[in-house]
């Protein structure tokens, strides 16, 4: 595998760097599929699909993409989002104002449209690190959904990895894999 893995490493660089539009990775880490069995169609197919979600772009394609699952009765949508605390930011932060307008639009627009069949969590970003490790080690998700992300210093300071092994990824991706 470790020879394996810079060549993939390469191509995912390349598709995100190149490509024209969005993009999804899938990681697939090999939990709990072998107890399904061979001629069942859907066994492939993941369950329960949880979705981060801190803001952005990236993330707002993210909700798209899960939204359409939810809207399959074989998917549990779980819809996990990070707020912060309104203590202001800095004048290079401006921009990320403007996101998230867009952000809270789409998600009354999700709401709306699919309130019926998601769970909604609402999560504090200052435990976001601890959070999005549960998420990933607690296996109670068969498929997570989540935004390369471009935040803000503030955001990415408290999810900044020094040892960021997967950096194509993002840092909530990075975290999660």
């Amino acid at each position: 595998m470790d020879s394996v893995l810079p060549r993939w490493r390469e191509v995912n660089r390349k598709v995100l760097q190149n490509a024209p539009c969005s993009v999804a990775v899938l990681v697939d880490r090999g939990f709990s599929y072998e107890s399904k069995t061979v001629g069942d169609s859907t066994a492939s197919m993941p369950k329960r699909v949880c979705i981060v979600f801190v803001g952005g772009s990236d993330d707002r394609k993210s909700l798209e993409l899960g939204g359409r699952m939810a809207e399959q009765a074989t998917f549990k949508l779980t819809l996990v989002r990070f707020i912060e605390n309104d203590n202001g930011l800095s004048s290079n932060e401006i921009n990320y104002e403007g996101e998230k307008g867009l952000d809270k639009a789409v998600l009354e627009g999700f709401k709306r449209k699919l309130n019926e069949s998601v769970e909604y969590q609402d999560k504090m970003m200052s435990n976001i690190k601890q959070e999005l490790l549960t998420i990933g080690q607690n296996g109670g998700y068969d498929l997570v959904l989540v935004g390369k992300g471009r935040f803000p210093s503030n955001i990415e300071a408290k999810i900044a990895d020094n040892q960021a092994e997967n950096v194509d990824l993002g840092s909530i991706g990075n975290i999660l894999a």
